[in-house]
């Protein structure tokens, strides 16, 4: 099983699949209804997508920013939707695995 989740500022969670070979970018901007955005890594090979150029603009998406912050980051705000997926060594995007989905979960659980 492989999915990537949307992850909303009111807590809701939208499962999404990622295309396996595809460019990801124009993708994940209509995941976040962004103009612009930036991986932040919060763990090996997994990432959060998030809002690059509205940020301040949205209502504040607690969850992720609990989510980062859990895995070590500095507590920094994000914004809007945010897509949690895992990522390459080169910086592209792809479904999480099982096995990230289980380390993930009980952290998603708890925000």
């Amino acid at each position: 099983m492989s999915v990537s989740i949307v992850l909303e500022p009111n807590g809701q969670m939208k499962r999404v699949n990622l295309p396996a070979d595809a460019d990801t970018i124009p993708l994940t901007l209509d995941l976040l209804n962004a103009f612009g955005a930036e991986a932040h890594r919060i763990a090996p090979g997994v990432a959060l997508w998030i809002d690059s150029c509205g940020q301040g603009l949205r209502e504040v998406n607690m969850p992720a920013t609990k989510l980062s912050v859990r895995y070590g980051g500095v507590w920094m705000p994000y914004y809007g939707p945010v897509l949690v997926c895992g990522i390459d060594e080169k910086g592209r995007s792809r479904d999480l695995t099982a096995d990230q989905i289980r380390e993930l979960l009980p952290h998603l659980l708890n925000l």
